[in-house]
């Protein structure tokens, strides 16, 4: 697949790499999980002698296979033992890889990939059900691997437990082509390499996706998911931030594609909260040194996540400023003013306005006219623009309206998306 958009051009196949990555920081079990799943799924197809093109659709949806499990908590409980409700966060990550059309292909994969062959309702050569099948086996074949014991010294027994899944779990075309694939130690040292990710990336199946910042905004409800789904708390925040960038980027007159490239940043400025606990998301009283300081690695890891996408380098660096100060005291680069765009600083100054309008855990929205003391004598003190202040508080009624109107309609995709369940295939429209 090549998608060439006008525009500067923004590798959505090096976007899919950091998402994944992002996914699986949120513990330390976790870490390449999706992509080693996606490895093996990807050494199966080959083995199958599948069409390229269903090649990559098996590998994109291995890659973000567990998108549906929205915090640290679900996804671990399915990883260390095989949790009873697995169906729903199958079904949640259907309904959210069809909201984009290039991967939407892929959605049936991501529903059926813990469908046991047992319960499988299809035939094995229906569209789509044998590459299902290889995503459930890659992905359990993953989670028995101890990655404290030397991949050679425990492939056997790996390859054992696979067998014994044959026939109930896994139809036996699939563990055949497995065996096939596992037979030599090239297999297994690839697969557990500490270079896996930049292999895959440049040597894998998915590497030609390529579109513009205009394009990218169009997996707005793929982003809003993963980053902001995980909590009641946070569920629109992104949202707000966006809505609240679209209006000051309009009054200050920025061109269209500066609007584009700050709607994009605003949309994907907390990726890096990922790798925050929930726990301290939603900690219903003032944040530890220590706690605090968690929150701090959010702005460096959405940096660092972006800036390794080809194209989003810019992005990148707004996206990753949003807590800087002008003073210089912000984090985590803790740069001056004649460093902070002013793309930064419109994503900062919505950053700060969208929180403090918000409900969270220990205390409720604050109405406008504090919010705007708060931030005038966050002015004073050199943290925010005074211009964009200006600029946001002549208009607030006008800003505020449509922020309200754009968290209402994620709110209510949020519960959408979050009360699926057995056989509730809904939808984010």
């Amino acid at each position: 697949m090549k998608t060439r958009i006008s525009g500067k051009q923004i590798s959505m196949s090096d976007l899919m790499f950091s998402i994944s990555e992002a996914m699986d920081i949120a513990h330390h079990k976790l870490a390449l999980h999706q992509l080693r799943t996606a490895y093996i799924c990807w050494k199966m197809a080959e083995e199958a002698a599948l069409a390229p093109l269903q090649i990559e659709k098996l590998f994109l949806a291995a890659m973000l296979h567990d998108i549906g499990a929205f915090t640290a908590l679900e996804k671990i409980s399915h990883y260390e033992f095989e949790a009873e409700d697995c169906e729903s966060h199958c079904l949640r990550g259907e309904l959210i890889y069809r909201q984009v059309p290039w991967l939407a292909a892929s959605a049936k994969m991501v529903r059926l990939h813990h469908t046991p062959w047992c319960r499988c309702n299809e035939s094995i050569d229906a569209t789509d059900v044998m590459e299902a099948q290889m995503l459930m086996l890659a992905e359990k074949l993953e989670r028995e691997i101890d990655r404290d014991v030397y991949i050679l010294n425990q492939s056997s027994a790996l390859r054992e437990k696979m067998r014994n899944m044959a026939g109930k779990v896994i139809h036996i075309r699939v563990l055949e082509l497995f065996l096939c694939v596992s037979e030599n130690e090239a297999f297994w040292l690839e697969l557990t390499a500490p270079n896996l990710m930049n292999f895959l990336k440049y040597k894998g199946p998915v590497q030609h996706i390529y579109g513009d910042a205009a394009a990218a905004l169009k997996m707005e409800e793929f982003f809003t998911a993963i980053i902001d789904f995980r909590s009641k708390y946070t569920a629109s925040h992104t949202a707000g931030v966006s809505s609240c960038t679209t209006s000051l980027g309009a009054l200050l007159g920025l061109s269209e594609s500066e609007r584009v490239e700050l709607d994009l940043a605003a949309t994907l400025h907390d990726l890096g909260k990922i790798g925050v606990p929930n726990e301290i998301l939603e900690k219903p009283g003032k944040l530890t040194k220590q706690e605090f300081a968690m929150i701090k690695m959010h702005s460096y890891l959405t940096f660092t996540l972006l800036d390794s996408v080809r194209g989003l380098e810019e992005v990148a660096r707004i996206a990753g400023s949003h807590h800087e100060k002008l003073d210089g005291s912000g984090y985590p680069f803790h740069i001056e003013s004649d460093e902070i765009s002013t793309s930064s600083r419109i994503v900062a100054v919505s950053d700060v306005f969208t929180a403090l309008a918000e409900d969270r855990p220990y205390r409720d929205g604050l109405p406008p006219k504090q919010i705007k003391r708060i931030m005038q004598e966050m002015v004073t003190k050199r943290h925010l623009d005074a211009r964009i202040v200006d600029t946001l508080s002549s208009n607030v009624d006008e800003v505020v309206r449509a922020m309200k109107v754009r968290q209402q309609q994620w709110t209510e995709r949020y519960y959408t998306v979050l009360s699926m369940t057995n056989g509730s295939l809904g939808t984010l429209h």
